[in-house]
């Protein structure tokens, strides 16, 4: 036969448990070592922070200066390596020996300052990277990409067609073609508004060796390429 207070007996084993296991958890958190007679408390050891050199804080005070100039001109960048902003046309000459005559054509054009997509989709074009940048009408996108191309174009070359600009619309076309011929001023470069079909092919295709420029739509393009013979010839 059971005793009957073999449940409480239980509950007593139960509440000595709980209190050995908070002794225990006490003993824990107040840790200590026996050393030559005297009870010290262990300390953990922070280990030391890396010295940063000089050059380091210099890159990291410039890394911080150029953050701040994309964010106050609202610039938004995704790649590899990319150059900084250029804050002056000026900066070109010095950093990626851009023609004295296109800065002269730039400042006749008053454009004093670079906008925020001139500031850096410009050093990245004359880097001869490939680029892919949105910005507001308006912004100055027409001149970020026509610059840096005039630039690499230099002269003339009666080798046909070096370059192609394409506009999604015949008035865009119109507005990149009138910057590009004042851009170009005293370059010698020769461009080429294509608005409607030419007369014959033989005249198309001497046409090409005249000019280095090309601005068109691309279905005014496609529609000479799909000419028989093609009137145009782009393989220059």
């Amino acid at each position: 036969m059971h005793p009957i207070n073999d449940g409480s007996m239980k509950v007593s084993n139960l509440n000595q448990d709980s209190e050995d296991e908070s002794f225990d958890s006490e003993e824990e958190e107040h840790t200590f070592n026996y050393i030559d007679g005297n009870d010290i408390f262990k300390e953990k050891t922070k280990k030391p922070k890396k010295a940063i050199t000089a050059e380091e804080k210099e890159a990291n005070l410039k890394e911080e200066m150029i953050a701040l100039l994309r964010k106050e001109n609202l610039i938004k960048v995704r790649g590899k390596n990319i150059p900084p902003p250029m804050t002056s046309f000026e900066e070109l000459l010095k950093e990626y020996n851009m023609s004295d005559r296109l800065l002269q054509n730039l400042a006749s054009a008053s454009y004093r300052s670079p906008t925020p997509i001139q500031m850096q989709a410009m050093p990245l074009l004359l880097q001869g990277r490939n680029v892919m940048a949105s910005a507001p009408t308006g912004s100055g996108k027409t001149i970020a990409f026509l610059a840096p191309l005039i630039n690499d174009l230099r002269k003339p070359s009666k080798v046909g067609f070096r370059a192609v600009v394409l506009a999604p619309t015949r008035e865009l076309a119109a507005q990149i073609y009138r910057e590009c011929v004042q851009l170009a001023q005293h370059t010698a470069l020769k461009i080429h508004f294509q608005t409607k079909q030419p007369n014959n092919n033989s005249a198309a295709g001497h046409s090409n060796k005249k000019y280095d420029i090309l601005i068109s739509t691309p279905n005014r393009v496609r529609f000479l390429l799909e000419q028989e013979p093609p009137a145009l010839q782009l393989a220059g």
